[in-house]
């Protein structure tokens, strides 16, 4: 009989606990799918041919993005000691930023969120870039899920805990009530009730 007793007292604090550590699990799980990692991407090396546009790289969404470009004169290029002009345009043309470039000099350039094509304004010559991308990811983000899953599990459970031992609790106070009346309802020389 106090072995029963001993079981279910254990069952029930086991309950609380296991519900509580359910929780902390998920509240662990959550801080670690909301953190953010700053990641580079590093474009291939492209070459562009004078009067040619080319596609930048926009698939990365509010990302810190420059370009560092080098312009190559042809071989029989007559205005060779001239600068040359790069265009960086959105998607409906319209012209963001006129680069002038150094005589085979290199530059380095950051670019907005509306940059979507590149253009060389040449008619000789070529022009080789590379784009670098600085992003920041959420490696961690599908954490979240079993973070909710653990939450409400671990709620159930603590839940139940706490009902069993109301339960419990009601029963014992109901059992010492039919006790007490199933004696009389006696008290001592003191006054106090006894069971």
């Amino acid at each position: 009989m106090k072995s029963n007793k001993i079981k279910r007292k254990l069952k029930k604090r086991s309950m609380l606990f296991i519900g509580l550590l359910l929780m902390v699990t998920a509240i662990i799980l959550a801080f670690a799918s909301i953190q953010r990692q700053t990641e580079v991407f590093e474009g291939e090396e492209k070459k562009l041919t004078a009067g040619g546009a080319d596609m930048l790289e926009t698939r990365f969404q509010q990302a810190n993005s420059s370009i560092e470009m080098e312009f190559h004169p042809d071989d029989n290029d007559e205005d060779v000691n001239q600068n040359q002009t790069v265009v960086i345009q959105n998607n409906d043309f319209e012209v963001l930023k006129n680069i002038t470039l150094p005589f085979n000099g290199t530059k380095e350039i950051e670019l907005d969120n509306q940059a979507k094509w590149i253009r060389l304004n040449t008619q000789q010559g070529n022009l080789t870039y590379q784009q670098r991308i600085t992003y920041r990811t959420q490696p961690y983000g599908l954490l979240s899920i079993p973070a909710f899953i653990l939450t409400i599990t671990g709620l159930v459970v603590t839940y139940q805990g706490k009902y069993q031992m109301k339960v419990e609790k009601k029963m014992k106070e109901h059992e010492n009530l039919i006790l007490w009346a199933s004696i009389g309802g006696k008290k001592n020389d003191m006054g106090v009730d006894v069971l």
